[in-house]
């Protein structure tokens, strides 16, 4: 009852203490992920290495030059001695982003400074989508804890740290808020709202593919979950215009972006990747169509060979070479993860080594206790709230995201991907059934008190090897990328001198 009591209005809104809680959650969650994200700049206000270094070089060129000069310019500092086209070989949307952002916040600092804070603000920023997202998925209780394990899960806070301007920290951003948009837009048929949103998260979806091509990942569990939607949902009309509508949205917002457009269209036509977007679209908008003109006893069953007959007609697609062009080694070794052993170059780079079980405690932790309880409860009749169409979504993406982590340590960031998914959701089915139905007060305070202490614990014991090492070191540009702990400017001097001649 206290919780619903009204503080103010503003409005048509009344401010009640229940929102008052969630502001602070959020607070609560930015703020941790700052700190442990502002780990290395005690060893120094730098960039963290050569990408980064990179990225900040083309956004002060973006910044200097304007968007004409930034989209001509090949630059032959990199890739040396072919040298690289900016435009159709990095993140531009990363660039434009930090380029935009620059002159708004920038508060008279160097572009280079702005650019070693600009992934610790947004990577900590994207919390709060985090719990929008879950909240759509499992309620504000499982929103607010999946913002608490985001700002801590050790693989997305190593891939954010502060002087990180890779694309990771922007791509998961957009991604985050475009699944936000994407979930809650197909949820409930609200008409307009629902065609604003999913145009709206196609945008972003596009932004954050271009940002990075690990959002890759999002795109395919939306189209996974389409071909699940003929048979979960009964929305007549709904989604013979809202499924087309984004996929197609995506598609052309794709086609900004010379990065993002090269997974789709190559120099002979489609690639093969883009059946990945038009299998699914064409299944969803038939089967309603099937649906809409045959009895219902019938709809599973003509869903199932309309599927089966759209399954064959794309391996004779390829087959016959219509749609030809397959994504690069990375992606297919993300489908595949034995194929590390084929390509040793690959697997000698560090990020994509094969992953191990004991990596994957080490960075996953005790978080793993909190999915494995998730996964139990969500299929259960204890979670009851859970609409069925959620569930599937939610077992989709974590089956996958779990499947796709093992292909090598980069994407690791799935695994975390899933298990805030699946701890928030099954942590608030427990906090839901102790608090509601257990009459003694001192149970429920046992129960809060273990399960921050297991919140805790893993980033304090042992001391020496705890999960704050993970963050706990100098941006590798100070030391040549080497393990040493010495540290030098020599990397900034020899840039600066450089430039300094060159003007």
């Amino acid at each position: 009852m206290m919780s619903n009591q009204k503080l103010f209005s503003v409005g048509d809104f009344d401010f009640r203490l229940q929102h008052l809680l969630v502001l602070g959650v959020l607070i609560l969650s930015i703020s941790i992920s700052m700190i442990i994200r502002s780990t290395p700049m005690s060893y120094g206000f730098e960039l963290f290495e050569f990408d980064p270094f990179f990225n900040y070089r083309a956004t002060d060129y973006l910044i200097n030059n304007g968007s004409q000069a930034y989209f001509d310019w090949f630059d032959e500092k990199s890739w040396y001695p072919y040298g690289r086209d900016i435009s159709s070989n990095s993140q531009v949307i990363l660039h434009f982003t930090a380029a935009t952002l620059y002159p708004i916040f920038g508060s008279g600092m160097s572009v280079y400074h702005f650019t070693i804070l600009f992934p610790l603000i947004i990577g900590s920023i994207t919390s709060v989508f985090v719990f929008a997202f879950v909240r759509v998925l499992g309620g504000t209780t499982a929103g607010l804890l999946s913002a608490l394990i985001f700002s801590i899960s050790v693989t997305i806070i190593t891939r954010g740290l502060v002087g990180w301007f890779k694309s990771e920290p922007l791509g998961l951003f957009f991604g985050f808020l475009a699944l936000y948009l994407f979930v809650s837009g197909i949820k409930f048929n609200k008409g307009k709202i629902s065609f604003i949103k999913l145009i709206l998260s196609s945008l972003f979806l596009a932004l954050a593919l271009s940002a990075w091509g690990g959002i890759l990942f999002f795109v395919v569990v939306i189209m996974m979950f389409y071909f699940v939607i003929p048979f979960i949902k009964n929305e007549k009309n709904f989604y013979i215009w809202a499924i087309p509508t984004l996929s197609i949205s995506f598609f052309l917002f794709s086609l900004i972006f010379e990065r993002s457009s090269a997974l789709f269209i190559g120099k002979a036509g489609l690639n093969a990747l883009s059946l990945v977007i038009i299998l699914p679209t064409v299944f969803v908008f038939v089967s309603e169509i099937i649906k809409k003109f045959t009895k219902e006893k019938y709809h599973i069953r003509n869903c199932i060979i309309f599927l089966g007959s759209l399954v064959i007609s794309g391996i004779a697609v390829i087959s016959a070479g219509i749609i030809s062009g397959l994504p690069t080694f990375r992606y297919l070794n993300a489908v595949n993860p034995f194929l590390t052993s084929e390509d040793p170059l690959t697997d000698s780079v560090s990020e994509h080594m094969t992953t191990q079980l004991s990596l994957s405690y080490s960075l996953l932790s005790v978080l793993i206790i909190f999915a494995v309880i998730g996964i139990w409860l969500i299929f259960t009749k204890k979670s009851t709230l859970l609409k069925n169409d959620m569930r599937i979504f939610i077992l989709i993406s974590s089956i996958l995201a779990i499947y796709v982590s093992s292909a090598f340590v980069r994407l690791e960031v799935f695994a975390s991907f899933a298990i805030i998914i699946l701890g928030s959701i099954g942590l608030s089915i427990l906090f839901k059934q102790t608090y509601e139905k257990s009459g003694k007060t001192y149970l429920k305070i046992i129960f809060s008190c273990v399960i921050l202490i297991l919140f805790i614990m893993p980033w304090t014991f042992p001391i020496e090897n705890s999960q704050a090492r993970w963050a706990d070191f100098q941006p590798s540009i100070l030391n040549g990328a080497t393990s040493s702990n010495f540290s030098s400017d020599d990397w900034i001097v020899w840039f600066v001198q450089n430039n300094q001649k060159r003007n």
